[in-house]
């Protein structure tokens, strides 16, 4: 059996997925949970979709503008929004100090944007 239970950092990180950067990282093949507590704006370069897993964005501070298959919607405090699998969507920008889970799974590198060949990971990923 496997249990971790941790305080929740505070800066970004890779709190669930297949390869954390430390041990406040729980490995996880299936899941994938990146925790982000910023003040640095911060958006998705182009327009995305998955392909075989599901994502959510769980708001607990600060707002997010995502736009879902060309539609913009503002997700702000205490909400959550859910992309299911081949739904192309874009983190447009996000206002004040955001504080937000964003969930996926099944953990994989599906992640495929329409626009952009040569996209890298966000620093805190690596």
């Amino acid at each position: 059996m496997t249990f971790t239970i941790r305080s929740l950092p505070d800066s970004d990180a890779l709190l669930a997925g297949r390869a954390p950067r430390d041990t406040d990282g729980f490995k996880s093949e299936h899941l994938q949970i990146l925790y982000r507590n910023t003040d640095e704006p911060w958006s998705d370069p182009a327009e995305h979709r998955h392909e075989e897993s599901d994502e959510c964005f769980l708001v607990l501070q600060g707002t997010l503008v995502v736009e879902v298959e060309g539609v913009r919607h503002q997700v702000g405090p205490r909400a959550v929004c859910f992309f299911g699998r081949g739904t192309i969507h874009r983190l447009i920008e996000a206002h004040g100090h955001v504080e937000c889970l964003i969930i996926r799974a099944p953990s994989l590198d599906d992640k495929h944007y329409s626009s952009i060949e040569d996209w890298q990971w966000p620093n805190f990923l690596l």
